[in-house]
């Protein structure tokens, strides 16, 4: 018995010697994976920053994964093209700093470059980027503060005019809760009304009608974004035109609903138009 007892000893002692060692957990494989991939590209120039999210100063243990993309958005009718990604397992502390390296040769200096960020797990998105942020180019430096919020938009499936479009949509759709003041103002010995929305004090949309001398009549909407002229929507002879401006009063939308473009004097004479109202709105 005391042999058998040994034996028995021994096969247990074997096997558990035997015994494979328990798999790697899949969040440390691809934290160490993206350490890796980092080192190698730690001799490139990068853009950083921070990342902040409101609210939030730790995220859950669940394997969730933090997203950076460098974007050429230079045509804003076409989708960007993703000049550098990253995709690697999230610090759990918030704010986090990021580094994001990418190759220089690749960065043309007549182009526009965007960085966004968002926070996922299995690929479904949380938290993201309202609207990326320009670097590299156009006199933006090499770093950028990204401000997430609950979902947010992503430059990478659409373009910049389509992005634009669908964040009109978004402020007309939140007008029942702004603030509505109405009011006149005199155009070429025509009285034209207007109602505008306020929103915390400040001039969000605009909205006018005019009634010309042949009977037709011209309605137009001013959207704005700190105090500026942002996007004008104009309804004319059955045709509706649309542009938008950038922070910068670069042209992001320009289009009509007949396939055609307003020419710049076109352009411009909106743009003048927005602003002249938010005057006189300003003005009571």
């Amino acid at each position: 018995m005391r042999v058998l007892f040994l034996s028995l000893t021994a096969v247990l002692l074997l096997a558990g010697c035997n015994k494979p060692a328990p798999a790697p957990d899949a969040a440390d494989v691809a934290r160490d994976e993206a350490a890796a991939r980092m080192a190698a590209m730690s001799n490139l120039p990068a853009v950083t920053g921070q990342i902040n999210l409101a609210g939030v100063n730790q995220l859950p243990k669940s394997e969730v994964n933090l997203e950076l993309r460098l974007l050429d958005v230079t045509d804003p009718s076409q989708k960007p093209v993703t000049v550098e990604e990253l995709i690697a397992p999230a610090p759990r502390r918030l704010p986090m700093d990021y580094r994001l390296p990418y190759h220089g040769e690749k960065i043309d200096q007549a182009k526009r470059y965007v960085i966004e960020a968002a926070l996922s797990i299995s690929g479904m998105r949380l938290y993201s980027t309202a609207l990326p942020v320009q670097v590299l180019t156009d006199g933006h430096p090499a770093s950028a503060t990204l401000d997430l919020v609950s979902g947010g938009m992503t430059a990478t499936t659409m373009s910049q005019a389509e992005l634009t479009k669908r964040e009109f949509g978004a402020l007309e759709s939140q007008l029942g809760g702004m603030r509505r003041v109405t009011g006149k103002r005199v155009e070429d010995d025509i009285s034209v009304g207007w109602d505008a929305f306020m929103q915390d004090g400040t001039l969000r949309m605009a909205r006018e009608q005019v009634n010309l001398d042949n009977e037709s009549r011209v309605s137009y909407r001013y959207a704005y974004k700190t105090g500026q002229p942002w996007y004008v929507v104009r309804e004319r002879d059955g045709i509706t035109s649309q542009v938008a401006w950038d922070h910068e009063q670069r042209v992001i939308l320009n289009e009509r609903s007949d396939g055609g473009e307003l020419d710049d004097s076109d352009v411009a004479a909106l743009r003048a138009r927005a602003a002249s109202l938010a005057d006189a709105i300003s003005k009571g």
